[in-house]
């Protein structure tokens, strides 16, 4: 299974493909979508759609895990704008027919880090450790969706094991 993560962001979105499965994972890609920062939001919503319909392309997937939306805290233009971050991922993977699972952020840091707390810099040295290189190099926005991709093998593993389907977003089990 070949997966691609996403951390959605209106400036740096993040992205990883992991491909394998259990404890069988490699790494293919990951680093960063980068807009403009000066853009207006439509065009950096634009680059961002742009980027990801390539990385589909180049990668094929098998699905995308893609982390929800979320802001505890700041404007509320801020919190629509990761949102409508949030749906260019999933337009882009609809226009390319890939099922799409969300996930809080809380269940990714849980997953991968143990503790749903935890912060950005313990999830990159976590996801580091259990891809077995470092990512010290890369933006924050790169190992958050890795994380995602990790946590939705994980995710894969449980349901197996427990003889569940996963549904992705939008269909019913």
């Amino acid at each position: 299974m070949k997966i691609l993560g996403v951390d959605p962001g209106t400036i740096r979105t993040g992205y990883g493909v992991l491909t394998g499965r259990d404890r069988d994972i490699e790494l293919i890609d990951c680093g960063v979508v980068q807009a403009p920062q000066r853009e207006p939001i439509e065009q950096r919503l634009l680059v961002m759609y742009r980027g990801l319909r390539d990385l589909l392309q180049r990668h094929q997937p098998s699905v995308l895990a893609v982390e929800q939306p979320f802001v505890a805290q700041g404007p509320r233009k801020s919190a629509l704008a990761v949102g409508e971050a949030h749906a260019m991922a999933l337009l882009a993977a609809a226009e390319y027919g890939i099922p799409v699972y969300q996930y809080p952020p809380a269940k990714v840091r849980k997953t991968v880090a143990g503790y749903g707390g935890g912060g950005k810099e313990q999830v990159r040295d976590m996801v580091s450790l259990l891809l077995g290189c470092s990512l010290d190099n890369y933006p924050l926005d790169t190992s958050d969706a890795l994380a995602v991709a990790l946590c939705h093998t994980q995710q894969i593993a449980l349901h197996e094991l427990t003889g569940e389907t996963a549904a992705p977003l939008g269909r019913k089990r």
